[in-house]
């Protein structure tokens, strides 16, 4: 497929005035620390794809290899190091954090919060990531264990306080905590027990994403809720005023790439083996590996795609 994409040499040109080597407008990046995860979630594609792929972890010197070579073209301000594994999976995590933090990128994650102990709350604090966001889709504790088999919710709870505790002994604000949580049909009813849950933990956003379909577990037809119809968004405009009542921002995340929101236009996703994708969701031809040193053939590829898209 990416065989059709016709380079756009004007785009490889334009690169900054300053730096002829610093291609801006792509600043988001998204690097997979891990393909492992301790979890069995009924409603990931990782548990309930067919195939068994071996676990692999990013080590540090493979990651400062990879961060440094992207820097070297682009002009990358922000970071997300999670991929389809459970980050705090990856040995090295802290000293990926601390190394992305170093090179002054706002640094991020997706966690389910099981594996948060007192040494990585502090690390956290101290490395001073910018943002964690913990998958948590209800405020019920059975229903939340239905959905994220072998996981605890009063254990997640536990473990965002552990974070909690540190900032606030050492005065700091960050990381702000956050919520990514799937909505399914049989937990948009108690939507308020999230919000109020988040308050109590100081959550400082709630982000709400549709279920993605895998006709498997619970990520099947019957639970996905429609994000574009009346029911659900007359629903979201209550739960957001709920929300904004308690100092929460209440947000609908839906990746999907449009000609009003170019979601694809401004970041990439590197898997666990280095090679770059347009997104995690896209499983078409890499671009190539960012360990080749080949960053003007990978943005190349990157923005033909991207023409791809316009079209």
């Amino acid at each position: 497929m990416l065989g059709r994409f016709r380079t756009n040499n004007f785009f490889i040109r334009k690169i900054s005035e300053k730096n002829d080597k610093i291609l801006r407008g792509i600043s988001r990046l998204q690097i997979e620390v891990t393909n492992n995860c301790n979890l069995s979630c009924r409603i990931c594609w990782r548990t309930l794809r067919n195939e068994s792929v071996p676990a692999k972890n990013l080590t540090f010197a493979c990651f400062k290899k990879a961060i440094d070579n992207i820097a070297s073209f682009f002009d990358i301000r922000e970071l997300n190091t999670q991929g389809l594994g459970e980050p705090f999976m990856c040995p090295d995590i802290l000293a990926i954090l601390k190394y992305a933090k170093s090179k002054g990128l706002a640094v991020w994650l997706v966690t389910n919060g099981t594996l948060v102990n007192d040494d990585i709350a502090r690390g956290l604090v101290e490395i001073g990531v910018d943002k964690i966001r913990f998958s948590v889709d209800t405020a019920d504790g059975g229903r939340y264990a239905a959905i994220k088999s072998g996981s605890s919710l009063d254990v997640v709870s536990r473990n965002i306080f552990r974070i909690n505790l540190v900032k606030d002994k050492t005065d700091k604000n960050n990381p702000i905590i956050a919520f990514n949580s799937v909505v399914l049909k049989s937990t948009l009813e108690g939507g308020e027990g999230l919000i109020e849950m988040a308050a109590n933990l100081k959550v400082s956003e709630i982000t709400l994403i549709p279920l993605v379909l895998f006709s498997g577990g619970l990520a099947v037809s019957e639970e996905q809720v429609d994000f574009y119809g009346d029911g659900f968004n007359n629903r979201f405009k209550i739960l957001k005023d709920r929300a904004a009542r308690v100092d929460i921002e209440l947000n609908l995340g839906i990746s999907l790439e449009s000609r009003e929101d170019k979601f694809c236009h401004s970041g990439f996703y590197v898997d666990v083996d280095g090679f770059v994708h347009p997104c995690c969701s896209i499983s078409l031809k890499n671009f190539g590996s960012v360990y080749s040193g080949d960053m003007r053939g990978i943005a190349e590829k990157y923005l033909s795609f991207r023409s791809w898209l316009d079209r």
